[in-house]
């Protein structure tokens, strides 16, 4: 029988030790179901918390530290199994019992060093688990630093385009803020950069998906309003001819697309599929209920752009029809997400569970009274 024990201790121990390597060591969206489902018990429960109020900054104070959360009960559910498999390999390889086979499991795992093997076989099961404990502690280490070093990269710009989209993040108060600077429509994005934003986004949520449960420190903010409004700005120099590098732009929403679907857990990430797709809206411009705006929002929307001298008055229902077309491919995932994450809800960005009122940037005065007659 404590033959048996030992070997299913092993056996757990090594299937404990692959989950850990593929949820913080291998550069891509491994299978994880340890890490996951304690993810999603945490932030589950964050979510839940969500609903003893109805106003969103104290929503998001609850839900601010639910990544560092979710991370930290990554490390105790990983090192708290350990010790009970290790425990289970040393109960077969000594006489001790249940309780001190998982005392000695747990002072050498830790590295307390303060109790002393009893067999020849337990002492190679004691180096064994205090191996894995540094080895999981070092692992832990280095992920919380890849994490942060993401997450920073990701909220420089976020905080960035804050200054001109305003907060939450509008892709209207984008051309309205840059009239007010006198600014060119052309001169409002860099697609190059932000397409570079969306490759690193998608790259670091895959190989760290617990990264989408860290938040802006501002409740004004949110990476995911941020993408969702960078989109629609790239959509709408399209759909309204004012783009200066229309290829540029091309690429900016098909790796958008791209991005917003794998976050999803969608396959088929095929740019080239997508870029076809993107294309297939400009020619088409056809109208399309997945982009999730209202006749009267773009009412709004057009009415700010052309106040800002941006656009002819006239070309609103081409304009609208092509904007459409262009958003129905990457709106629907995007607003999936900020509702899973209970993001900043600025407007378009879809509904919130528990619902919270819209919350709009300020505007320029004279463009704010003209968009909203």
């Amino acid at each position: 029988m404590r033959v048996v024990t030992a070997l299913l201790g092993a056996a757990l121990t090594l299937l404990l030790v692959a989950d850990l390597i593929n949820a913080m060591l291998v550069p891509r969206g491994g299978f994880s179901p340890i890490a996951r489902m304690t993810r999603r018990m945490v932030t589950g429960s964050y979510r839940l918390a969500t609903r003893v109020t109805s106003d969103y900054p104290r929503q998001h104070r609850i839900l601010a530290t639910a990544g560092p959360v979710a991370v930290l009960m990554q490390l105790i559910v990983y090192v708290a199994s350990l010790i009970l498999t290790m425990g289970m390999v040393v109960y077969g390889l000594s006489p001790l019992d249940g309780t001190t086979s998982l005392y000695q499991s747990g002072a050498t795992l830790t590295t307390l060093g303060i109790v002393a093997p009893v067999t020849a076989a337990s002492a190679i099961a004691t180096f064994v688990a205090a191996f894995l404990g540094l080895v999981a502690i070092a692992v832990f280490i280095g992920y919380l630093l890849a994490i942060y070093a993401a997450y920073s990269a990701r909220e420089s710009l976020v905080s960035r385009w804050s200054l001109l989209a305003g907060e939450p993040a509008w892709a209207p108060a984008v051309f309205a803020r840059a009239s007010m600077l006198g600014r060119s429509p052309v001169d409002v994005l860099d697609a190059e950069r932000w397409t570079d934003w969306m490759c690193e986004l998608r790259t670091n949520t895959t190989v760290s998906p617990v990264l989408r449960w860290f938040r802006s420190p501002s409740p004004m903010r949110h990476w995911t309003t941020t993408m969702l409004s960078v989109l629609d700005t790239a959509s709408l120099r399209l759909a309204c001819g004012i783009t200066a590098s229309r290829d540029d732009d091309i690429i900016l929403v098909t790796e958008g697309v791209v991005t917003a679907r794998v976050l999803m857990g969608q396959r088929g990430d095929d740019n080239l599929c997508v870029e076809e797709e993107v294309l297939a809206a400009l020619r088409k411009c056809g109208t399309s209920k997945d982009a999730e705006i209202t006749e009267a929002e773009w009412e709004e929307c057009f009415s700010i752009l052309s106040s800002a001298g941006f656009v002819d008055r006239h070309l609103s229902a081409e304009a609208f029809s092509c904007f459409q077309a262009l958003r129905s491919l990457y709106a629907p995932w995007v607003t999936q997400v900020a509702k899973q994450v209970h993001a900043t809800p600025a407007p378009w960005s879809g509904p919130r569970a528990p619902a919270v009122a819209v919350m709009h940037p300020r505007m320029p005065a004279a463009l704010d009274e003209e968009g909203r007659r």
